[in-house]
């Protein structure tokens, strides 16, 4: 088991990545012969930022906006000296009601026009909804579903998966030889979250409901109530600090599509 933090993160978010691995550590080392935090290689990638983001901008290949790409590229060539098959949780938050955004799919907000949950939807997820892509967007939602849930969660599972987060992760482990499989994406697993009732999946306070009840057994309150947050990086110091002129440098270059707008 692999748990990666940049130990330059701020606030009350690196005392939460310091007090997860703790508890981590105690539930699962006598586990597994295999754990170590790795600290001083990732402070050393860490000041090779600038390097770094070249190298996933290789092997990336295209654009992405999602720093998490650089957090799976660190861990990923560290976990390289030691395994070559890693598992991943892509897909647990799409089948189990993970995100805080699922919550419109509610019976609470069943008497809300589709239309306006959709604004709320996309204003709430960033996802672009340009021209190019209304398409795309209108037939993942124009479709025979009970419930608005089920249309979001399917919109995802089709498009953001495939294309953004599993991409990135296939991406970045395949730099250092890793294959990465994601056990929640086994397809009787899909088949059975979709027959899931919305309040298995969300409730009104808290989310992932049956599968919180299911790991009762198995991990402490700590991580069963830990709030949910993505991975953090330390991007203003970046900014601010080692990559301060490279940024100016990409942004401001001739060729630069910023220019061009």
């Amino acid at each position: 088991m692999f748990v990666a933090g940049f130990g330059d993160a701020i606030g009350v978010f690196k005392r939460d990545a310091a007090e997860l691995q703790k508890v981590v550590e105690i539930t699962f080392a006598h586990r597994f012969a295999l754990f170590d935090r790795f600290e001083g290689k990732l402070k050393e990638y860490n000041k090779n930022i600038k390097e770094v983001l070249n190298k996933i901008v290789w092997y990336q290949d295209e654009p992405l906006a999602d720093g998490g790409g650089i957090a799976t590229f660190l861990t990923a060539k560290i976990v390289s000296n030691f395994v070559k098959v890693v598992l991943v949780g892509e897909g647990g938050d799409e089948l189990f009601g993970g995100y805080n955004w699922y919550k419109l799919g509610l019976p609470v907000f069943d008497f809300l026009p589709e239309y306006l949950k959709e604004k709320i939807y996309f204003y709430l997820t960033t996802f672009s909804r340009d021209k190019i892509q209304a398409k795309l967007f209108n037939n993942s939602f124009n479709i025979n579903h009970n419930d608005f849930l089920s249309k979001i969660i399917k919109f995802e599972i089709e498009n953001i998966l495939p294309n953004s987060l599993c991409m990135k992760v296939d991406k970045m482990t395949s730099a250092f030889g890793i294959e990465a499989r994601e056990p929640f994406l086994d397809y009787k697993l899909v088949e059975f979250c979709y027959s899931l009732p919305r309040l298995d999946r969300v409730g009104y306070f808290e989310s992932k409901v049956l599968f919180r009840k299911i790991l009762k057994l198995l991990l402490p309150p700590e991580i069963l109530t830990r709030k949910k947050h993505g991975f953090l990086l330390p991007t203003e110091k970046w900014l601010n600090g080692e990559l301060k002129s490279f940024t100016k440098e990409v942004l401001l270059d001739t060729n630069s599509h910023i220019l061009k707008i």
